[in-house]
């Protein structure tokens, strides 16, 4: 046993005790002085001399924890290699230290000697009498006592309570230079010893320490005595005990050859230690496979079996790597069911510790100069291993903006440290433990990794720890371990080892600036070191690495490096982009620098990030949160525009990723800080709210399962509450009142948002209460978080008592004080409180905290925060006041002012100007001023194509403003007065005004400020161009019956179009009343939304035509015609509205029908919504509908009030198709519709567009059924809208019918089979929910309450929930359903599984996708469900039940075992249901059965379960085999509705199949169904509308497959028709299609002189559709040809020629091959790259064969320049294709086979060819094969879909005219589904009243994706030669033997 009573001889210990005075800061005497001088030969005063090395420490420490000391003995064995007479030893703060020396072997041997003590070095020199001989070793014997501390460090004192007692620990921390605080030792890290523990413990303590215990034995006095086994080499900061009442939690996994790990802590802890438990034996195993060493090292005696972890209440680091004995705080090692922030802490904390057990440990730095050889790597595994453990936690992303980007801050100012630096002094040592060792030291370590390969790192570090275990380590040994693997860095030995060097011993880091010469193609790089001030010397080994637009971001190795020697060089032999397109640099930021772009390139990354139709994932997120941080830290450093790095920020809106938003949150910390305390401040505030605004309401404070997303979540409310946005702060008050009335548990993640904020907007007493649970809770993190809220407080008292609090001693533990100071000086509010205190109490503080470090620490945190100039007056006070205690610290905090200051100088005033302009560039205009009312005057000049007009506006203003802001668009204003009407004051306040082309903003500034609700007048005059593009004020052309062209000037407003034809308040919510004039030109007439009131005619026949003044409404519904049309008029006027239809002299004759129709469905509607058309009460009203039929229009039809202007086709009916003729009913009821949901009440803003949309496009179908009802009109809706656009919703991009738009691009995006027939069918279904007679209360009243007034979905709900009565769902519960419905995206499958044995179900939701996403959607909708089985009431459509938002329930009350049950009764729900294999056998079985008749199930759960089963079978989630056997039964089937679904269904899959050598056996089969449909109908008219329909249809499919009987009848039909006879109206599409295809060439050139003398459109529509059937290449070349010269084809149609053209399966590689040859004049004559993106996006979608895929990557190669990113979109739609056909092909053709061969079909097919479908600018639609579909939905501006929506196919013999190439595209999602359209027809205009997908008739013409082909395509043809037969006999008689023989001679 040691013992403490050995001492020196009393000579010397006499003049030890005169000379130290127990060594505690006495003077020296002479003799000792001279001592010293003789003796130390050290360069460096504060570093031992090694002449003497340390080989074993037998240490015996016995605490005395009552009265706070301890004493100990140490006896150190030392080996002698330099002789030498003086031992060095570190000790500080030690007393009685008494010493004796001996040589090794011989105890009785003391040498004489004299201690002299180096207080201010913190040594002690033992002088001796003689010399030490080398080689021979001594033991150096030492007795001392000490207090323990109160710091933390070194030996020291901890406390906590236990049920209120106050309780003690002693626990030691070492690092860096502490060892010496606890016994006198070699106190530097190269002294590496071992270390043999005994501690004597008071009684009720035990001990740890780093090694097992060897024995335990009981002492006098119920004490201790714990010795430890003998530890392995180490140096003395590695040396730990722990003497404690601690309890301990042991994993209990440990196997006889695993470390036995166990975490100690405070008995009321212990269940806070599971998750460290877990997770520390994982992190171990992985270290362990890394490094290839195990832990256990077995060739150490004793080895080191057990890591014991230990919570420490009070703990000044995170935590201390102890060998074998890991010290923690209690934050960094307890888990109590916390925040993803605080486990991840905890996770990340050990990960580090165990990480140092090898980096650190067993491998340790020579010296602390080199510090991060240690914690560099410590850090760098932190993540590594975490990640390892933690899969999905994202750590490697978040590593680069934890470490890499926060320590870039340090590293840019002039005093920062190399990695590698002079380390002298204990405080030196200290400091090299910051950000620059550990963060810059794990990222260049990362950067090192990805240089030469993360294998080659592995192996080197591999390499490095076996050669230097148990030994210490300068950074030249790591990088000889590194050297070997240089060749993998593309460099040289020396060049490698310059490389590590440049990075090692240089401090900071470079910013590479990249520019482009946009000319030459050619880029150029340099590099300077990156400082926010002045300038550095420093020159680095930069590894280079790119990427560009495209092309991939897992190039991480570098290309090329820039070095000292060559700073400057051209990256050449680099196939660089075009100057469209942008280059990043610094892949996934793997180099440590920062990057800075030429201005181009710059803004080449903004647009694209900015641009919606981009994908922001197109860019690495590791880039995206690397352009921000940059972005925003160049622009600080004054080395970038900050209006560029706004302009970069915007895109934030789009963003929903954690690792950027991090980024682009700590960069605005910064201008948060800087601007917080100007007056302008609000505009950051805002600026800042409206970046939050998606992400927040994402989120809602409802906390997400991922781990990163409740990171995200944290951040972003945190922000959102400091910026003051009311929903966070109400929400944060209500939820701390809850929590603290009602007891309530704030959610962990909310926790840090709510005790924060909550007491900041909370009750004053809130406060006191929290700190009540702070004093209470045993929960150190739980301490930390309500701290941390305590100091948010507004109020200056509260702050100053928890300021009072953290230096009283008692409340606030001492490590914890800091952060009390942090909290208070961290709120706006509390900095200068802070200073204050800090000023009052600096005595009291100093002796609480002992030292000045941490108020050092204080004082440089609160001058960074400090933005004023007398803010830096009190701190210069202050600092001056303790100048002497402060030192440099003081200085330092000045500076930091002076550059918050200089700072704010340089960069405040451009920031705001900047956000102040952002707020008005945003394209949607300032609220601060409205208008009231408009007084337009226009005058066109129709032969000159030009236009001139003045316009007067009365505005109010609601805020102070010396500006107003207009849309202006294309037109020329001048003469511009503002007059103050309130005042009657005539002087001009018009100053200058300016315009934004890219915003369309017109900007008046004014002489002085406009004063709020004034009224004043904007008077202007104006000019402009009459367009050519059918928007805004435009020119539109006929031929009359002379041959002769007249032109006419019209106008289309809706969305953002009113602009471009004279200045105003072009938004939807800016309603104001239109007094208009037109002056029309001779021979001219004007209509307008008024009737006219007035008309003035002048001498040269012009005349002035003045409308009476309209009611109040949008600028998008004012109208103005100028034409020579005439009109037929509605006789009847019982109620003095009259009807009227205009069109050309030549084409009135076939208004009839239009007329028949209006007044009828005007009067349903007036019946429906209860409000009359005419509005008595108003004193301008409309009393006349005037409806327009415009040769040029460019959507389908446009609902401005009192005069509907439509697309000829949906107007003009002449003898046409029974589908012509549904549609213009349609269209007209859509238009008519809208007077109420639309014009009266009218969606706030684009983003609800569904609010006018979508109950126009319900009610077209509901209305026209009350005056059609023979139709079936809501039937066809099922198929034509409600399973069409499930195509569009079943992809992952698809959007929320409430979704955000914000530029005119992104509202004219919302014009999509979305807002149209999803938004019908979501009413369809509430009306099913709620009940008809609810569901129209509801919206009579919501019409009632809004009128001329705008809405919002909240609004509409309002009305819904209150008439929700009957629906057995509360008004929450209602609430939620419509919200579900609305405001998320997609539509979920509902499986439903049965229980045959109790007759139950559990059904289970998911969002259907038709492609499985990774990870999978976890999207839940509250689902209405209704069911029946077999003679169930399938009128009964009112939900049974609910799945409400939750993904699983049961429900009981299914039939009986043998009975089938349906869900989804008449499909009012809008969802797909699935089926257990059982139930669909049932299904199939009872459909097939010939004794059961099919109404048995409701014709349209027919529909649903073909549709549903083909498309599940598409999407994967059955088998193909199943939607087969159901879809057997069709050849029972006599109705059009399920046969409209089957053959959409068909469609797709003819389309996908047809270039397949066994395509004939799909023919086959579908002609086995087809054939008793083709029998019954025969090629002749029928008489009723559905029969017609069934016709066009059926003859369209039999055609395409080449059905004989078929082909002949239209080949005969053509030839009579080229005789002049008559062909049925049904069959003409038919006919020009496959009569053209079967004829000679001389029959095309006769129904192409047709098409050119036809003044009917929608009869050119059919025969442009047959023309673009033909099978002769240079026929389809030519038609091609045609469509671009601008002769008798019209603009609007062009680019349905090419759709026509590509959807021929001759004519997709005609089509492709024309674009390729002609590609400059295609885009010259559509003056833009839409239309041509539209057309490659279609092309894509039709091939699928891989020698296709070649021919478009090649026609790309030679326009890759102009096509952009769509290219990379087509690949990707060609690459889907290729995709399903590989994993779906084989299984349907062997199915189908087997199918076949059972049945025994006769008669083969020859191959078939595939019908033409639509436009890929325009959706195809469910239309019948044969019926022209007009392009375009009635009424809305033609703009292409959104990339989210598919296109749905066209009837196989229907023309398709798209829209005009001048109109936006917006194209169709990729992946989405064929829809409609029978095989064969050619691709038609689209349905008159349905947008994209079946087309609504008031949504523009959409078109296909990039990414997804086409997909209802009308079928397709092999390539081989049909097979005629005169054989009319059934076609199943002879299909098996000549399909044999067909598949043999093919094999052939």
């Amino acid at each position: 046993m040691a013992t403490l009573d050995s001492s020196p001889p009393l000579a010397f210990r006499v003049l030890f005790l005169v000379v130290s005075g127990a060594a505690l800061g006495s003077a020296l005497s002479p003799l000792a002085s001279e001592s010293r001088s003789t003796a130390v030969r050290v360069d460096d005063p504060h570093r031992l001399q090694r002449s003497v090395l340390p080989e074993q420490y037998r240490l015996v420490v016995e605490p005395d924890l009552d009265n706070e000391v301890f004493r100990g003995r140490v006896e150190i064995d030392v080996e002698v290699v330099e002789a030498t007479n003086t031992i060095s030893l570190h000790a500080e703060g030690l007393a009685n230290i008494q010493v004796t020396v001996t040589r090794k072997g011989s105890s009785e041997e003391k040498i004489e000697l004299v201690v002299v003590p180096r207080d201010q070095f913190e040594m002690i020199d033992i002088v001796l009498s003689q010399n030490l001989q080398v080689n021979e070793r001594y033991v150096i014997a030492l007795d001392y006592e000490g207090k323990l501390r109160d710091d933390m460090y070194g030996f020291y004192v901890s406390k906590y309570y236990d049920n209120n007692v106050e309780k003690k620990l002693a626990a030691t921390h070492f690092q860096a230079t502490h060892a010496r605080k606890a016994f006198p030792c070699f106190d530097e890290p190269g002294f590496k010893a071992r270390f043999q523990v005994t501690v004597v413990t008071p009684p009720g303590y035990h001990c740890l320490s780093n090694m097992p215990v060897d024995s335990e034995n009981e002492l006098s006095g119920n004490r201790k005595e714990f010795r430890f086994q003998n530890s392995l080499k180490m140096s003395t900061y590695l040396l730990a005990f722990v003497v404690s009442d601690f309890v301990f939690n042991g994993d209990g996994n440990s196997e006889p050859e695993e470390v036995i790990f166990k975490t100690w802590t405070r008995p009321d802890a212990v269940a806070q230690t599971k998750y460290s438990l877990t997770v520390s034996r994982r992190m171990l195993k992985v270290l362990e496979e890394y490094t290839g060493i195990s832990f256990i090292d077995k060739t150490q005696l004793p080895p080191l079996d057990k890591i014991d972890q230990v919570a420490i209440p009070d703990f000044s680091a995170g935590a201390m790597e102890n060998w074998g004995l890991v010290t923690y705080r209690e934050t960094a090692l307890l888990y109590n069911d916390g925040s993803a922030d605080a486990k991840m802490f905890v996770a990340i904390v050990i990960a580090h510790e165990l990480s140092h057990m090898w980096f650190g440990n067993l491998v340790t730095t020579h010296w602390w100069g080199a510090t991060w050889l240690n914690e560099g790597f410590a850090r760098y595994f932190q993540y590594y291993v975490t990640d390892k453990v933690e899969a999905d936690w994202r750590m490697w992303d978040q590593f680069v903006v934890d470490q890499h980007q926060m320590v870039f801050a340090l590293d840019s100012v002039q005093t920062a440290n190399a990695l590698t630096h002079q380390v002298s002094t204990p405080a030196e040592a200290s400091a090299s433990f910051g950000s620059i060792t550990y963060n810059k030291g794990a990222s260049i370590l990362r950067m090192i990794s990805y240089t030469i390969g993360p294998t080659y790192f592995q192996q080197a570090l591999q390499n490095y720890l076996h050669l230097h275990k148990y030994e210490t380590v300068v950074p030249q040994n790591l990088f000889d371990s590194l050297k070997p693997y240089a060749g993998a860095a593309k460099l040289s030995d020396d060049d490698f080892d310059n490389f590590l060097k440049s990075w090692t011993e240089q401090p900071g880091f470079p910013v590479i600036n990249v520019i482009r010469n946009y000319d030459s193609k050619t880029v150029t790089v340099s590099q300077k070191r990156f400082l926010f001030k002045g300038e550095g010397s420093q020159l680095y080994y930069v590894p280079i690495t790119w990427t560009m637009e495209g092309r991939s971001f897992e190039i991480w190795r570098p290309n090329n490096y820039l070095t000292p020697q060559n700073p400057v060089m051209d990256l050449d032999g680099v196939v660089w982009p075009s100057e469209r397109s942008w280059v990043i640099f610094n892949v996934q930021e793997t180099g440590y620098y920062r990057v800075n772009y030429d201005t181009r390139n710059w803004n080449l990354i903004s647009t694209f990030l900015n641009n919606i139709d981009k994908s922001i994932s197109d860019i690495h997120v590791l880039n995206r949160a690397q352009l921000l941080d940059d972005a925003f830290n160049l622009a600080r450093a004054n080395q970038l525009s900050y209006e560029i790095v706004f302009d970069l920020a915007g895109y934030l809106v789009r963003e929903y990723d954690y690792i950027p938003w991090s980024s682009a949150l700590t960069a605005l910390s910064h201008l948060n800080l800087m601007l917080g305390n100007d007056i302008r401040y609000p505009i950051f505030k805002r600026y800042g709210l409206r970046l939050l605004d998606r992400i927040f309401d994402r989120f809602n404070l409802n906390v997400p399962e991922r781990h990163d997303e409740k990171l995200l979540l944290n951040k972003i409310a945190t922000w959102a509450c400091a910026l003051g946005h009311q929903k966070c702060l109400d929400t944060a008050a209500n939820m701390l009142r809850l929590h603290i009335e009602e007891g309530t548990s704030v959610h962990p993640d909310l926790r840090s948002v709510v005790y924060c904020y909550g007491i900041h907007s909370g009750n004053d007493n809130y406060w006191d209460i929290m700190w009540e649970e702070y004093k209470k809770s045993q929960d150190a993190v739980e301490q930390g978080l309500i701290l941390a809220g305590l100091g948010c407080s507004s109020k200056e008292n509260r702050l100053r008592t928890l300021l009072e609090y953290s230096i009283s001693g008692n409340a606030i533990r001492k490590q914890d004080a800091s952060s009390a100071f942090a909290a208070v000086y961290s709120n706006p509010w509390g900095v200068d409180v802070a200073l204050e205190f800090l000023e009052e109490n600096f005595d009291s503080i100093l002796i609480q905290y002992g030292s000045m470090r941490s108020i050092n620490s204080i004082v440089t945190g609160i001058a960074g925060r400090l933005t004023k100039e007398q803010q830096k007056k009190k701190l210069e006070t202050f600092i001056q006041q303790y100048q002497d205690q402060l030192g440099d610290a003081g200085k330092s905090a000045l500076e930091a002012v002076e550059e918050n200051l200089e700072w704010i100088n340089a960069h405040q005033d451009g920031i705001f100007t900047i956000l102040q302009n952002i707020e008005y560039k945003q394209h949607r205009l300032p609220e601060w001023v409205t208008p009231l009312n408009y007084t337009l005057w226009l005058e066109p000049n129709i032969p000159q194509g030009t236009f001139i007009g003045e316009v007067m506006i009365y505005v109010v203003a609601h805020a102070p403003t010396d500006k107003i802001i207009l849309h202006s668009q294309g037109v020329h204003s001048s003469n511009v007065v503002v007059l103050d009407r309130s005042n009657r004051l005539f002087e001009n306040l018009w100053q200058s005004h300016t315009y934004d082309e890219n915003l369309e903003f017109l900007t008046l500034y004014l002489r002085t400020t406009l004063i709020p609700n004034g009224i004043y007048s904007i008077d202007l005059k104006f000019s402009g161009t009459l367009r050519d593009d059918m928007y805004g004020f435009y020119l539109s052309t006929y031929i009359d019956d002379n041959g002769e062209n007249t032109t006419l000037a019209a106008t289309q407003f809706q969305a953002t179009y009113a602009r471009r034809a004279f200045p105003c308040f072009d938004e939807p919510h800016f309603k104001a009343q239109f007094a208009v004039t037109v002056r029309t030109p001779a021979f001219y007439h004007a209509l307008g939304n008024m009737p006219v009131w007035y008309t003035r005619v002048w001498d040269n026949y012009t005349s002035e035509v003045i409308f009476h003044t309209t009611p109040y409404m949008s600028t998008y519904l004012l109208a103005i015609v100028v034409s020579d049309f005439r009109y037929i008029e509605d006789k009847i006027s019982s109620n003095d509205l009259v009807f009227r239809t205009w069109a050309r002299r030549n084409a009135i004759k076939w208004a009839d029908y239009s007329i028949q129709v209006s007044r009828p469905l005007l009067e349903a509607l007036e019946t429906i919504t209860g409000i009359a058309y005419i509005d008595d009460g108003q004193e301008h009203h409309f009393d006349k509908v005037d409806q327009v039929a415009l040769p040029d229009f460019s959507a389908g039809a446009m609902e401005n009030w009192g005069l509907v202007t439509y697309r000829e086709s949906m107007l003009l009916f002449n003898d046409g198709t029974a589908s012509a003729r549904k549609g213009i009913a349609t269209v007209i009821a859509h238009e008519l519709t809208h007077m109420w949901f639309g014009n009266l009440v009218t969606t706030r803003w684009w983003d609800a567009t569904w609010l006018n949309e979508g109950f126009a496009q319900y009610f077209q179908f509901y209305a026209t059924s009350l005056v059609k009802p023979a139709w079936r009109l809501m039937e066809q809706f099922v198929v034509d809208h409600h399973q069409a656009v499930m195509g569009a919703d079943a992809l992952p991009t698809s959007a929320a019918l409430t979704s955000p738009a914000h530029t005119p691009a992104q509202v004219s995006a919302r014009f999509g089979s979305i807002t149209y027939s999803k938004g019908a069918s979501i009413l369809r279904m509430l009306c099913s929910v709620m009940g008809e007679q609810n569901f129209r209360d509801a919206l009579r009243t919501y019409l009632d309450a809004n009128r001329y007034s705008t809405t919002t979905p909240s609004k509409l709900f309002t009305h819904l929930i209150d008439k929700s009565g009957n629906t057995a769902l509360d008004s929450v519960s209602f609430e939620k359903l419509l919200v579900s419905w609305t405001e998320q995206s997609g539509f979920p499958v509902v499986k439903v599984e049965r229980n045959y044995e109790t007759n139950s179900a559990v059904l289970f939701q998911t969002r259907f996708l038709l492609k499985s996403q990774t990870p999978p959607v976890s999207t839940l909708y509250y689902v209405p469900l209704t069911w029946v089985g077999p003679g169930g009431d399938f009128t009964d459509t009112a939900p049974k039940a609910y799945l409400a938002q939750e993904q699983t329930r049961t429900v009981t009350g299914m039939p009986e075992p043998q009975q089938w049950v349906i869900f989804n009764v008449q499909e009012t729900g809008f969802y797909r249901v699935n089926y257990d294999d059982t139930n669909w056998r049932l299904l199939s079985a009872h459909l097939q059965d010939p004794s059961q008749p099919l109404d048995g199930v409701h014709v349209l759960n027919r529909a649903q379960l073909l549709d549903d089963a083909f498309n599940l079978a598409r999407a994967g989630q059955l088998d193909y085999a199943v939607a087969f056997d159901l879809a057997d039964y069709l050849q029972r089937e006599t109705d059009f509705i399920p046969w409209a679904s089957a053959l959409a269904a068909f469609s797709y899959l003819q389309r996908m199949l047809v270039r397949n050598d066994r395509y004939p056996v799909f023919e086959a089969y579908v002609r086995s169904l087809l054939e008793e449909r083709y029998e019954h109908f025969g090629f002749r008219d029928r008489e009723g509308h559905i029969d017609k329909l069934f016709l066009n249809r059926v003859s369209a499919w039999a055609c395409s497959l080449q059905h004989p009987p078929c082909t002949r009848a239209a080949r005969t039909a053509l030839d009579a028709f080229l005789q002049g006879e008559e062909v049925p109206a049904d069959l003409r599409s038919v006919v020009y299609c496959y009569g053209v295809r079967h004829s000679p060439k001389e029959s095309w050139y006769d129904l192409l002189e047709r098409y050119e003398k036809s003044r009917d459109s929608a009869e050119r529509a059919l025969l442009m559709a047959g023309l673009a059937c033909s099978h002769d290449e240079d026929l389809l070349n030519e038609l091609l040809g045609y469509s671009i010269q601008g002769t008798f084809i019209r603009k609007q149609d062009a680019a349905s020629v090419f759709s026509s053209v590509y959807s021929n399966s001759v004519g997709v590689e005609v089509a492709l091959n024309f674009l390729d040859e002609h590609f400059d004049q295609v885009e010259e004559y559509y003056g833009s790259m839409g239309a041509i993106n539209n057309i490659v996006v279609g092309i894509s979608g039709r091939l699928t064969t891989q020698d296709q895929r070649d021919k478009m990557e090649r026609f790309i190669e030679n326009h890759n320049d102009d096509l952009g990113t769509i290219a990379v979109a087509a690949i990707a739609t060609i690459d889907e294709n290729l995709e399903w056909l590989q994993v779906h092909e084989d299984i349907i053709l062997n199915t189908l086979s087997e199918r076949m061969t059972t049945t025994e079909p006769s008669t083969t097919q020859s191959p078939t060819e595939p019908s033409t479908s639509q436009s890929s600018t325009e959706p195809s639609t469910t239309q019948s094969p044969t019926e022209p579909s007009t392009t375009q939905s009635s009424t809305e501006p033609s703009t292409t879909q959104t990339p989210t929506e598919p296109s749905t196919t066209q009837s196989p013999t229907e023309p398709s005219t798209t829209q005009s190439p001048t109109e936006p595209s917006t194209s169709q999602s990729s992946t989405d589904p064929s829809t409609t359209q029978s095989p064969t027809e050619p691709s038609t205009t689209q349905s008159s009243t349905e947008p994209s997908t079946t087309q609504s008739p008031t949504e523009p013409s959409t078109t296909q994706s990039p990414t997804e082909p086409s997909t209802t395509q009308s079928p397709t043809e092999p390539s081989t030669p049909s097979t005629t037969t005169d054989d009319a006999g059934s076609l199943r008689a002879t299909v098996l033997a000549v399909l044999t023989l067909v598949l043999a001679v093919r094999m052939l």
